[in-house]
């Protein structure tokens, strides 16, 4: 059975396609198979909600906690290093759209591997208005997936996904924040990355469309953690 988009071979394993089936047929299949994928996903997305919620929460509570964050920030950020200058040339992206997305420190929600994604809230985004396209933001608060390349700080590149997550408060106002997920915890294990290292995330286009690419980069890394791998593989032409 062909899929597209959405949908891959690996959501039909186990389902059986008689042969005998009309185009009808494999299609309510089909249908199916991506109501109960899209159910799951929002039942993870609910998921990650309350736990940001109660995360918060803890945070507000905690101005202790909020002090030795704001510590850990280098002030100003530090520049775009020189090697990722070089990789981004490499890529044929425009110095003058180079944004710095955000800067943070990592929480413990941003490392647990059943959550599986950086959270950028929306409150801590250096520039809203910079490193996303009019469209593009427009697409993302329609819940709409953006496949966006990714350079981790070893220097290699893949794919990830960009998404907005909206959490309603009781005030009735809505808290966003973009997430990225996909290969999130591989770029922690692959790059070393632990609690309160602050990393940024920055912006740039490339090729001829102007993609979209996000850089991540270590800023520094927390006590204990100073053996965190900043270097490594090159970046492959394929993904960016």
């Amino acid at each position: 059975m062909e899929v597209y988009g959405f949908l891959s071979p690996k959501d039909f394993e186990g389902i059986h396609v008689d042969p005998t089936w009309s185009e009808f047929d494999k299609l309510q299949v089909a249908v199916q198979v991506a109501t109960s994928k899209i159910m799951a996903q929002e039942k993870e997305e609910k998921k990650y909600k309350r736990k940001e919620a109660n995360h918060s929460r803890m945070m507000r509570s905690s101005n202790k906690r909020r002090k030795l964050v704001m510590a850990t920030l280098p002030m100003p950020p530090p520049d775009l290093p020189e090697e990722l200058k070089e990789r981004i040339k490499e890529l044929g992206g425009s110095g003058t759209q180079v944004e710095l997305v955000i800067q943070k420190a990592l929480y413990d929600s941003d490392l647990r591997p059943n959550n599986n994604r950086l959270s950028m809230p929306f409150k801590q985004i250096i520039n809203k208005q910079g490193f996303l396209r009019e469209e593009e933001r427009k697409d993302l608060a329609k819940r709409k997936a953006m496949i966006v390349p990714f350079i981790e700080p070893s220097g290699k590149c893949d794919e990830m996904t960009l998404k907005q997550w909206d959490m309603p408060k009781k005030t009735g106002k809505t808290s966003s924040t973009y997430v990225l997920v996909t290969h999130w915890n591989k770029v922690v294990q692959a790059n070393r990355l632990g609690l309160k290292d602050v990393v940024q995330v920055w912006s740039l286009r490339v090729g001829p469309e102007k993609k979209l690419c996000l850089a991540l980069v270590v800023a520094s890394r927390s006590r204990g953690n100073e053996g965190g791998r900043d270097g490594g593989e090159g970046c492959s032409g394929s993904k960016c």
